[in-house]
């Protein structure tokens, strides 16, 4: 098989570098084309003709690779060496990426969900998660201070913000249906959890061609914080929602995480009031799933 290998050699797994992973998929018998993320020109390698790309590393890594699997109609897999690695999970590709090579000529294919967004920063696909509200607001904080030179830990800075982050009116349409509301947390989810390890959709699924949209209310609150300030690892909490394909919302704060990126980039262009659309993309992205794919379980926090 023609194999696009596209590696974040900083991520995670130190134990799989670029070099052994390549001489791995040689030695399964492909034909593979290395490419790293940390490269000037690695989007050029997505040009190439291939039958495969092969995202080697975390969930960032993996959404570089889903957004051109997408536009360009190639199946994508995934090696699962970086520190987050919910995608690969919520799939059932666990295994150790040895066994992942050797069995991808037999990999069972499937077409996963994608969605897109728009807003008033443009249009972006994504396959894990965008939110509003209170995550987003965290990140860009932690984004603010970090470029001041001050370390920041992303989930104290959760804990310490949920208590007191302000509630506010969005309009919020999901297939025509009415569910406005004093929001501090909207989460559209197409896998259960998010960094860092922040379980808000148990129930998502990635191939039922629907998202979860994830909400908390002010009556969410005392329960949401209880569930952060508990030692579990992952936090798994207990929190409405319902399914859709296609939602639409105006909404007073348009600052998005998309996947693992903020919209928009820079505070300045944040628009005070925004309509924003969001739908299941029909073509979604075809994965092939290599090695033991058994969902990993989602823990369930104790009632």
């Amino acid at each position: 098989m023609k194999i696009t290998l596209i590696h974040n050699p900083t991520a995670g797994v130190e134990a799989y570098s670029g070099k052994k992973l390549v001489s791995l998929l040689k030695k399964a018998d492909h034909n593979v084309t290395y490419v790293s993320v940390k490269d000037a020109d690695y989007k050029n390698a997505y040009k190439q003709s291939t039958d495969l790309l092969l995202a080697a590393g975390g969930d960032g890594t993996v959404r570089r690779v889903a957004q051109q699997a997408i536009t360009r109609g190639i199946p994508m897999s995934i090696l699962p060496t970086g520190t987050n690695n919910y995608v690969a999970e919520a799939l059932g590709i666990t295994a150790e990426p040895e066994d992942i090579i050797s069995s991808l000529d037999t990999a069972r294919k499937t077409k996963l969900d994608a969605g897109v967004v728009k807003g008033p920063w443009g249009e972006v696909k994504f396959i894990t998660a965008c939110g509003f509200g209170l995550v987003p607001n965290c990140l860009r904080t932690v984004e603010r201070r970090r470029k001041q030179g001050r370390n920041i830990e992303y989930l104290s800075l959760l804990r310490e913000k949920a208590a007191k982050f302000k509630a506010q009116y969005c309009e919020v349409f999901l297939d025509g249906n009415d569910v406005s509301g004093e929001y501090f947390l909207l989460e559209i989810m197409n896998i259960p959890t998010i960094a860092p390890g922040l379980i808000f959709a148990p129930n998502a699924k990635m191939a039922d061609g629907y998202m979860e949209f994830v909400m908390a209310l002010e009556a969410d609150r005392p329960a949401f914080v209880k569930t952060l300030e508990n030692d579990e690892d992952p936090h798994a909490f207990t929190l409405p929602s319902r399914q859709f394909k296609h939602m639409h919302m105006e909404i007073p704060d348009s600052l998005t995480h998309i996947d693992d990126r903020l919209r928009p980039k820079n505070d300045d262009t944040l628009p005070t009031h925004a309509y924003i659309d969001i739908h299941v993309l029909s073509e979604g992205v075809e994965f092939l799933l290599a090695g033991n794919n058994a969902p990993k379980k989602t823990v369930r926090s104790k009632k």
